[in-house]
């Protein structure tokens, strides 16, 4: 064998053979590098020690060990050769290993296998020879007669395994050590003491361990031992398939083994990885979860027993009818959660199935709809009208007609009711946001509930300039008190130059926080900052990604938007929103506000709108354009703009005095 073939190993990265199971993570030093867990004598793999240190030279990477190792240095050779268990004189082997593990980065073009001597033979009798070759067969047979004797000194039991357990797989025993085939070329043993306890796996370690035929149409269980294996075997009367990987770090060999699975059937495979519930094991198997998803499979990660921290072979020796119990209990669970994934994994390669929706989406989504019937605006004409299903909601007018106003105030009535709400200003402070609503409250409580006129009332622009004495002092100390006690979940997000994607990067943190999704108001769309060609590309890119994040997250979104100047003198409509583009197809909703007053065919309303816009109250007249969960109404509100208040009315109610719809 060439030298060469141990220098392209040698520059291997520490990352790779992270990733192969070799090494592990140690500690991250304060300069960000990290320090691995030695594997020759454990430095840096518990509370004490520091790991292997790791230098890069132009030959490749060198690991220093100041532990139990006395400050030697070793190169990728030696760590596989310790991970693997092989002597110095085996070092064919680590070649082998490399190639089966590593071929995507070496060239074995050159590489010629060779016969290796057996490494098991010292432990047969005289029977088997010491060079004997990759075929363990006659090995297998010869232990296989050692078992019976074995298992009777061990009392009829070996942890928790009765001889047939044992003869059902091929087990046999061999010098102190249970010897599980996979077959005539591979072998695991383990020694029948804890003290040390040793495993080994013998011939290329790139099967899995399965010796019942674990049926891959159903859900699989995998373990990291192949004793686990055997005892969930046992456990279950072979109901639940399971197989073994041989230890946390081998997960790779579960995805090669599903690819020749898949090669020669039409098998979707579903696992339940089951792995030990200490560090390794829990690291392993969130990289192994990842690696299954990240390859289109469905996977779950349980724990078999978090407080008590057993695997399953000692489940078994301790509580066999236990084991049992949780075993089906963790498998059907985990079982449901598989089915939605594959149902998951599937639509999105080949759409949503028609019967995997209703067995196991259409519930769900029915029950979530209907969370939200009872969910209310506050304003009764609207709510009448409307119902307030998540969505993307659109609303458009003039300016200077109480857009903001209007949509701030369905939040804070809609916060009242225990909804989270996030209003994202690019245009008013927080100061001018909360100003109208102390303005609105202070006053609703001096117009007892908006029954009577108040001459001289508290606008929000002179709470802003601190003029909140006189006549209004008592009952603004009061609103205050109150406003600072509340627990109201209303939000106000102040923005500038952010993007919609990094608007949305903050409303995907604020979302993550919160146990129902929240209604989020956005003012507005066209100032949002873009970097499209026009403002029509910038307006389309903007209203989609907001309605994909809407979707993705199931929240309410209330996006105010401007319209077109040559609109200003006709009737709202459509055509009225300026860019409008998207807003027809995406928006759920589409509100228009105007105000009310008998609009001339010919568009020549500017005198009547001017005139409209000085009176009080203000008559606004709310057109819903379009509505994807019922049809289309029309609303009419009071708009008293000097306090910011909108109050739902009739039509009949314009000529009235006040009134509270």
């Amino acid at each position: 064998m060439k030298n060469s073939i141990f220098n392209e190993i040698k520059k291997f990265s520490p990352q790779d053979l992270e990733n192969a199971g070799v090494i592990r993570i140690a500690k991250t030093r304060a300069n960000g590098y990290p320090t691995y867990e030695c594997p020759i004598c454990g430095n840096g793999g518990g509370k004490s020690g520091d790991g292997l240190t790791v230098k890069e030279y132009a030959w490749g990477y060198n690991y220093h060990c100041f532990g139990g190792c006395g400050g030697k240095n070793y190169t990728a050779v030696d760590l596989i050769a310790a991970h693997c268990g092989y002597r110095q004189t085996e070092m064919e082997k680590v070649a082998e290993w490399a190639k089966d593990n590593f071929h995507n980065l070496l060239d074995f073009s050159y590489f010629i296998e060779k016969n290796q001597k057996a490494t098991v033979g010292k432990q047969v009798t005289e029977k088997v020879s010491d060079d004997m070759p990759k075929d363990y067969g006659k090995f297998q047979s010869w232990s296989q007669s050692q078992l019976e004797g074995f298992i009777k000194s061990q009392g009829g039991k070996f942890r928790g395994l009765t001889l047939e357990d044992y003869k059902e797989v091929g087990g046999g025993y061999s010098d102190g050590k249970i010897i599980l085939p996979y077959d005539k070329f591979h072998y695991f043993e383990r020694s029948v003491s804890d003290s040390p306890k040793i495993k080994k796996h013998h011939g290329k370690k790139e099967k899995l361990y399965n010796p019942y035929g674990a049926d891959f149409q159903k859900s699989v269980m995998v373990v990291e031992g192949e004793i686990d294996c055997l005892s969930i075997h046992k456990a279950t009367d072979g109901k639940i398939p399971v197989v073994a990987i041989g230890g946390a770090g081998e997960y790779r060999i579960l995805l090669s083994e599903i690819e020749k699975i898949i090669a020669c059937s039409e098998v979707e495979p579903k696992f339940v990885l089951m792995f030990d519930d200490d560090g390794a094991g829990q690291e392993n198997a969130k990289k192994a979860l990842s690696a299954l998803k990240s390859a289109g499979y469905a996977a779950v990660s349980v724990i078999l027993s978090k407080d008590l921290k057993f695997d399953a072979n000692e489940f078994l020796q301790r509580d066999q009818a236990g084991l049992r119990e949780r075993l089906f209990e963790i498998y059907f669970s985990a079982g449901k959660e598989l089915e939605k994934l594959f149902a998951q994994i599937d639509g999105e390669k080949y759409g949503c199935q028609f019967g995997n929706y209703f067995k196991l989406d259409f519930s769900d989504e029915v029950n979530a709809a209907a969370n939200y019937s009872e969910r209310q605006t506050h304003f009764a004409n609207l709510d009448k009208e409307q119902i307030f299903l998540p969505g993307l909601y659109v609303i458009g007018g003039l300016s200077a007609l109480g857009k903001t106003t209007f949509v701030w105030q369905i939040l804070e009535q809609m916060a009242t009711s225990g909804e989270c709400c996030v209003f994202c200003s690019y245009e008013m402070s927080r100061l001018e946001m909360f100003a109208k609503s102390m303005s609105r409250e202070v006053y609703r409580r001096e117009s007892e509930n908006y029954t009577r006129e108040v001459l001289r009332p508290l606008t929000s622009a002179a709470i802003r300039r601190g003029n909140f004495g006189g006549e209004h002092t008592e009952t603004f100390f009061e609103v205050m008190s109150e406003f600072s006690e509340s627990k109201k979940n209303l939000r106000v997000l102040e923005l500038s130059d952010e993007s919609v994607d990094e608007l949305l990067e903050k409303l995907r943190k604020i979302c993550a926080r919160t146990k129902k999704p929240p209604i989020i108001s956005v003012d507005y769309l066209q100032i949002i900052p873009s970097t499209r060609y026009t403002t029509k590309q910038a307006v389309d890119d903007t209203v989609r990604k907001l309605k994909n994040f809407q979707r993705e997250t199931n929240t309410t979104f209330l996006v105010i938007s401007s319209i077109n100047r040559v609109s200003y003198g006709a009737e709202i409509a459509f055509e009225s929103f300026k860019e409008s583009g998207n807003i027809e197809f995406s928006a759920d909703v589409v509100w228009g506000l105007q105000l009310y007053f008998e609009y001339d065919s010919d568009r020549q309303n500017k005198n009547k709108i001017e005139e409209a816009k000085k009176l009080t109250p203000r008559k606004i007249h709310l057109k819903c354009l379009k509505n994807r969960s019922g049809g289309n109404y029309e609303c009419y509100f009071k708009y008293y703009s000097a306090v910011d208040t909108f109050i739902g009315c009739e039509k009949s109610d314009f000529d009235e005095g006040m009134t509270v719809n």
